[in-house]
């Protein structure tokens, strides 16, 4: 072979050596993180409006809502479920810096969890997460008592915070969720606000009037999510819950089934009222934010809510005190 030739086909040869390394190189960065090097918009700088993320959406969701999220999973193309108690959410967010990625496109928690965020950057120097359209509201669920009739005969209907408190003293066990759940705050604000009686208090002063009866319900029984709180009530019986505060969507279909008719198990509202709202709260911008949050307020998730026993969304104040009474609450019970 010629010396000129051979020098060209060594020069192809190691032109195409470059190109190959190159592409399994690109390939390898985007199959180990999952995100495109380029944004969406192809500029890459993979900003979007998006925050930079390509392929499924991702949701986080609250361990309440674990049913609802792998509903909307199966049925529905491209999105991807993470369920996680609702303070690890939180607290990823908290922390999160300015112009960095979230950890989902959108956070399917309970009201109000997305301004006790904000409440808690604002303490940090932060800039808040959530703002204009968020959150949506997605469904609704009465907070209510589920328990043995002869346990809360001697309270009114609705159950009064005061008369669990009375009832603690005599032994029942009153079931809470725990801290960390988005619930866990829900009911303890129910109960800081009927011990008060009103939803916006000054949370040193009601830590001195209330904080020991408050203290006294939260410690009478082991904290779990509430739906195991509840399942536990009737599968065992008196011993570990003689009563739990949750939701009407996970005290009805207890009470409704068999175990629970035969032990005559008894859903009785709370005094005063409050709901838990289920809200979805879009964590990315431009159509990524405004898909997502289509998506879980749509036909699907909403016949997904009605199966697991959530009403539509309700209007009007929830019963609960506010986001930042809400954060001193459980920085004190927590």
């Amino acid at each position: 072979m010629p010396p000129r030739l051979a020098r060209l086909l060594a020069l192809l040869v190691a032109v195409a050596l470059v190109v190959g390394a190159f592409a399994v190189r690109s390939r390898l960065a985007d199959d180990g993180d999952g995100v495109a090097a380029t944004g969406p918009d192809g500029d890459g700088d993979g900003d979007g409006g998006d925050g930079g993320r390509s392929g499924d959406l991702v949701v986080v969701c609250v361990t309440e809502l674990a049913e609802v999220c792998e509903a909307v999973e199966e049925q529905e193309d491209g999105v991807a479920v993470r369920v996680e108690p609702a303070a690890t959410t939180a607290g990823a967010l908290v922390a999160l810096d300015a112009g960095a990625q979230p950890p989902a496109d959108a956070w399917l928690t309970i009201d109000p969890w997305p301004a006790m965020v904000d409440v808690e950057r604002a303490s940090a120097n932060r800039d808040p997460l959530f703002t204009g359209d968020d959150p949506a509201p997605a469904a609704s669920s009465a907070v209510v008592v589920l328990g043995f009739p002869e346990e809360l005969e001697p309270c009114a209907e609705p159950v009064p915070a005061s008369c669990l408190v009375d009832q603690v003293a005599t032994d029942l066990n009153v079931g809470i969720a725990a801290a960390d759940e988005a619930l866990g705050a829900v009911v303890a604000g129910q109960l800081a606000a009927g011990l008060v009686g009103a939803t916006d208090f000054d949370i040193t002063t009601f830590l001195a009037e209330h904080g020991t009866e408050l203290t006294d319900i939260l410690e009478s029984a082991d904290p779990a999510p509430s739906a195991t709180q509840a399942g536990l009530l009737v599968q065992q019986g008196r011993g570990r819950y003689g009563a739990v505060v949750t939701t009407e969507a996970i005290a009805r279909p207890i009470a409704e089934s068999a175990r629970g008719v035969q032990d005559d198990l008894v859903v009785v509202p709370t005094a005063p009222p409050a709901r838990a709202d289920a809200v979805v709260s879009a964590l990315v911008g431009g159509d990524r934010g405004d898909q997502v949050r289509d998506l879980l307020t749509g036909k699907t998730a909403q016949e997904a809510f009605a199966a697991a026993g959530w009403d539509r969304p309700a209007d009007g104040p929830t019963g609960l005190p506010p986001a930042d009474v809400l954060v001193a609450l459980r920085e004190e019970i927590g």
